[in-house]
């Protein structure tokens, strides 16, 4: 590509490179049609952001809105069992606390499949 060699001031630069933010078109198009080297033109913005780190940044997306959310009360904690905790071969778990009928526990591991 064939680019004008004249000499560019930073302000020139500075100029076109917010020309380029508000043309919406692809930096290669927008260096064709101001006759400008892409090196040049990225190399110049480069430039310009790290002396002015507020101005010329990239469009930053809005992020979204806060959605607060509430738990339900019987979401906000699961009681830690202070027994004994059984695990069957199938994965379902019991706790026994202090006071467990041993009856019981018998009648659920024959339901179970795990008692003779």
């Amino acid at each position: 590509m064939k680019t004008d060699r004249s000499y560019r001031r930073p302000n020139d630069w500075k100029t076109l490179i917010e020309e380029f933010d508000q043309s919406g078109t692809r930096v290669r198009d927008f260096c064709l049609k101001k006759k400008i080297s892409t090196s040049g033109f990225y190399t110049w913005r480069q430039r310009l952001r790290l002396e002015q780190p507020s101005s010329h940044k990239f469009p930053q997306t809005p992020s979204p809105p806060f959605v607060p959310i509430t738990l339900m009360p019987e979401f906000r904690s699961t009681p830690v069992p202070q027994g004994l905790v059984l695990t069957y071969p199938n994965g379902c778990q019991v706790c026994l606390y202090e006071a467990f009928d041993p009856s019981l526990l018998k009648k659920l591991s024959l339901v179970m499949g795990v008692a003779s």
